[in-house]
């Protein structure tokens, strides 16, 4: 696995944040994210949007009844962490679409991992529109 090569699994600020599109970029980001213990346990869609309207989701490797998470029925490994993700972008509010003169833009997003003061939310995931220069 990417992640073993990187010998990623011990540092303290090793840091992930990408903008993509399509789903096998979003496979090999949780597969550098996510090692082989790595467990998400919870989630909650942001409150408190950056951009008005649009969500993010966090993903949390453990669970505070009190802190206004869901549990998941199980913890996800990988896979059905990838499977969450995807189907919660197919059914997130993109917002509108913007208008460039120059590009078009299709649906993406961006995922992060955190580390530090926040180290309980493991991912942040957000629906972005990607920008692609007109041809």
């Amino acid at each position: 696995m990417l992640r073993e090569k990187l010998s990623s699994t011990n540092m303290d600020n090793f840091i992930v944040d990408v903008t993509a599109v399509g789903k096998e970029p979003l496979r090999h980001v949780l597969e550098l994210i996510m090692s082989d213990s790595y467990r998400i346990v919870a989630y909650l869609e942001d409150n408190k949007p950056v951009k008005p309207g649009i969500k993010r989701l966090h993903l949390y490797k453990d669970y505070d009844v009190n802190d206004g998470t869901t549990k998941f029925l199980y913890p996800l490994d990988m896979e059905p962490c990838f499977e969450t993700i995807c189907g919660w972008l197919a059914n997130i509010d993109y917002g509108p679409v913007p208008d460039f003169d120059d590009k078009w833009c299709s649906k993406g997003w961006r995922i992060r991992n955190i580390k530090g003061a926040w180290e309980r939310i493991a991912l942040i995931v957000e629906p972005v529109w990607a920008e692609h220069s007109a041809k």
